[in-house]
């Protein structure tokens, strides 16, 4: 959530934040279980469930402004909870009365005040923080960072078989590894699995080989019930532990929790800009809090800092 507000992408990281405090809104009937995942497959985003959450909420936002019946319609048609919607919109609101309360975001805003500030068929959210706080909520690759900050740890390495090549009048072709090809690897558990109802139980291919997730089931396997793509350099910045650069064959890499997350930068230049954005930023947070009228947005530093980070993600 504090990130959601300094890089100004608050509505959507407030969502999916709230929604990581309850169970998913997604329902699955035992006899429609195959009709609900392919309507959940509709809002996928980015290799992300949580992001096709946020879109499922969204849209279930724009269709409640023509009415209640057709926010119910839409629940019914998606396979929505519309309980589990309206709990993830009283949670964001009391949330943003919580940033408010410490300096995050406007001040005295109160939850009771943001739910009159609604419109038709929304929380109320947008309305209250504004556009300056919002300024980056439609950068998909900034929220895929976001949930960085909120899931870490809770990091899984995709690991492709070695590949397979078809030959074609144009030579041989790479061929894409089947999804139950890939394999998944936590830290701490080894192997796990994508739960069947996750957006990326059939996906063939990461163009990062790192995911995030939020909660693991143990059944007669340990599966990933939600996850998300995330990119290194989020995880560098926004995740925990030390960040170390070393040289490695020719290459310099970077890596941070034992090793366990690492890639090769460009450069030794990038490397070092990486490693020194994350202590900015950790620095750029420690100030915010001590002093928490400090505006970042106007703040020559902070809003440097903060543009550069926005730029390297959006650009990755």
């Amino acid at each position: 959530m504090l990130f959601g507000a300094i890089f100004r992408c608050l509505d959507p990281a407030l969502t999916i934040a709230a929604s990581l405090a309850f169970k998913s809104p997604f329902v699955s009937p035992w006899d429609k279980r195959e009709e609900a995942n392919v309507r959940k497959q509709t809002f996928a985003l980015a290799n992300s469930d949580h992001l096709a959450l946020l879109q499922a909420y969204k849209g279930w936002s724009a269709a409640a402004k023509n009415g209640h019946q057709a926010g119910f319609l839409y629940t019914r048609e998606n396979f929505l909870s519309a309980r589990g919607l309206q709990e993830i919109s009283s949670l964001k609101r009391q949330f943003t009365e919580l940033l408010s309360d410490i300096g995050f975001v406007k001040e005295g805003l109160k939850a009771r005040v943001i739910e009159r500030m609604a419109t038709k068929g929304t929380d109320g959210v947008l309305e209250a923080t504004g556009f300056e706080a919002n300024l980056n909520s439609d950068n998909t690759k900034l929220m895929s960072a976001m949930l960085c900050a909120a899931l870490y740890p809770n990091v899984v390495q995709v690991r492709a078989p070695e590949g397979k090549y078809k030959l074609t009048s144009k030579g041989a072709m790479k061929m894409p590894p089947k999804a139950e090809e890939l394999r998944f690897m936590t830290k701490s558990d080894g192997c796990v699995h994508i739960h069947p109802s996750s957006v990326n139980y059939t996906v063939r291919h990461y163009d990062s080989p790192y995911l995030v997730y939020h909660e693991k089931v143990k059944t007669s396997r340990v599966f990933l019930r939600d996850c998300s793509m995330v990119s290194v350099y989020p995880l560098v910045l926004f995740g925990g532990g030390q960040v170390s650069v070393e040289m490695h064959k020719g290459e310099f890499i970077v890596s941070l929790d034992d090793g366990w997350i690492r890639f090769a930068a460009a450069s030794h230049q990038v490397a070092e800009l990486v490693r020194e954005l994350r202590w900015e930023l950790d620095q750029l947070l420690e100030d915010k809090i001590r002093m928490p009228s400090m505006d970042l947005c106007t703040c020559p530093r902070g809003s440097r800092i903060i543009h550069t980070i926005v730029k390297l993600i959006s650009t990755q």
